[in-house]
């Protein structure tokens, strides 16, 4: 849409109509509609009764048409509303003052509960302003659209009222409808708006603001796009190139990071195919991960061989690349292989992940029994009794950590959560655990206070089963009632 220029000024109404009626004419201000064109004005004013009116004319001259059935040549005050109203949407605002209200909400850097109102308010008068200018003068007004999200992009958020920040959020939903609208009125020049939006993802800060700067890019055409794609390209050859091992300070990081992860998300919203996705990983030499994304992307393609020779041969090894080939060793049946580097995984990190990767790799070789003792054989060696436990109960290995808990001594705290533990995960597997545990506790330990938790824990089982606690208690207070300290301890636990 072309900018509109409007034939008259508003000298020209007051001469055309006269002072009175255009002093009466202001009390259709907010009753007004109007649609401008070059050479025409068409609008419906009124409240109550509406009346259609258009206005045509040229070099200030004005002839109005009013279904209110005044002669055109009157000019009633339902043109003289319909005119000033034009007058006011359609003349081209002060670009010079539209970018000092922007700028004035924009030095806000920081908003929370107590300073949001009065921000906000301000915003939005500034965007209603430009959305009026938008109709007609969009080209005029889409620098200070850009400027107002660039500013509020970069406006952090602290509050916990959800009511404060659903405002922010409307403020920043009309900025992107507002810059999209204006950019669908007049096409702005595509490589100037796609470079600005890659510019502005990559510098925002790591920290809430009342704007999705991505909702604003879902609107860009394929030409805006493609210089955005590229404009991430070049900001990331600009990027100083570092070895792997190097520690980049935090900041270069984290750009090197977002305009990584920028370009990936363009890359594959472009649909590649694998070998242009691969190409496109193998750009990045300062990414650790490459070698692994690579893999992932030959992978999904069926490339199971090309997969294994690429982290076979990959120096270092990527991280989770050895879980990534092991699965691929036992999906082409090299189950040995795959079983060797599991192990290998967990002698280095010990987590419940390589265990369980360990032991499915293990099955269609028949080596789990194998498997377990070599990875029990390096738990066992780690040495801090407490470390083993949790290692054990992390592996889902419960029996053996009660049986380590027990054999080590620790204390009644661990040993009570471990009965929860139990109680949780192997419901009824557990009550002759929990039951010999209490045992345990009198006769070797002679810890009431123990015995009463694990029995609480033992109560609380049996109900969650649905089994009846009474009959097995019965039986145990009868062995110790000659305990007086114990059974005191039973009392004071509820028993």
């Amino acid at each position: 849409m072309s900018a509109v220029v409007l034939w008259f000024r508003e000298d020209d109404v007051v001469a055309r109509a006269g002072a009175e009626v255009v002093a009466q004419a202001a009390e259709f201000a907010d009753a007004v509609s109007v649609m401008v064109s070059a050479g025409e004005i068409v609008s419906n004013v009124g409240y109550d009764d509406d009346f259609d009116v258009r206005v045509t004319g040229a070099n200030g001259r004005l002839v109005g048409e009013c279904s209110c059935g005044k002669r055109p040549e009157e000019f009633c005050v339902h043109c003289v509303a319909a005119v000033l109203m034009a007058l006011d949407v359609a003349s081209p605002p002060d670009p010079e003052e539209l970018m000092r209200r922007v700028e004035a909400v924009g030095s806000r850097r920081k908003l929370s509960g107590a300073n949001y109102e009065p921000w906000a308010t301000a915003a939005f008068h500034v965007i209603n302003d430009l959305d009026i200018s938008s109709e007609y003068h969009p080209a005029l007004v889409r620098p200070a659209y850009q400027r107002l999200m660039w500013q509020v992009a970069h406006t952090s958020v602290y509050f916990d009222s959800h009511e404060a920040y659903d405002t922010l959020l409307d403020v920043g939903e009309r900025i992107v409808e507002g810059l999209a609208r204006a950019c669908e009125n007049e096409p702005a020049d595509p490589r100037e708006l796609g470079r600005w939006t890659a510019d502005l993802l990559v510098s925002l800060p790591d920290v809430q603001t009342p704007i999705h700067v991505h909702e604003f890019y879902e609107t860009l055409d394929d030409a805006t796009r493609s210089a955005y794609g590229e404009r991430l390209a070049e900001l990331q050859r600009a990027l100083p190139v570092i070895s792997a091992d190097y520690d980049e300070p935090m900041s270069q990081a984290e750009r090197r990071e977002r305009i990584r992860r920028l370009r990936e998300e363009y890359t594959l919203s472009c649909e590649p195919s694998t070998d242009e996705l691969v190409a496109f990983y193998a750009e990045d030499v300062t990414d650790p991960m490459r070698d692994v994304s690579i893999a992932k992307a030959l992978q999904s393609a069926g490339r199971l061989a090309e997969v294994i020779d690429r982290l076979e041969c990959a120096d270092p090894q990527p991280p989770g690349g050895d879980a990534v080939l092991a699965k691929l060793y036992s999906a082409t049946g090299r189950h040995q292989e795959a079983a060797r580097l599991w192990l290998t995984a967990f002698l280095r990190y010990p987590s419940r992940y390589s265990y369980n990767g360990l032991l499915a790799a293990a099955a269609p070789i028949d080596a789990v029994e194998y498997a377990k003792l070599r990875a029990f054989e390096h738990v066992a060696g780690l040495g801090d009794a407490h470390k083993i436990v949790w290692l054990l109960v992390e592996l889902d290995e419960l029996e053996r950590a009660w049986t380590a808990a027990w054999k080590s001594s620790l204390s009644a705290d661990v040993v009570a959560r471990l009965a929860e533990i139990l109680a949780e995960r192997r419901g009824p597997d557990a009550v002759p655990l929990l039951a010999h545990g209490a045992r345990t506790a009198i006769d070797q330990r002679s810890d009431y206070p123990l015995a009463a938790r694990l029995l609480v824990t033992l109560r609380q089982l049996h109900q969650r089963i649905g089994q009846n606690f009474t009959p097995g208690f019965a039986h145990f207070t009868a062995s110790y009632d000659h305990r007086e300290e114990l059974m005191r301890a039973l009392r004071r636990a509820g028993l």
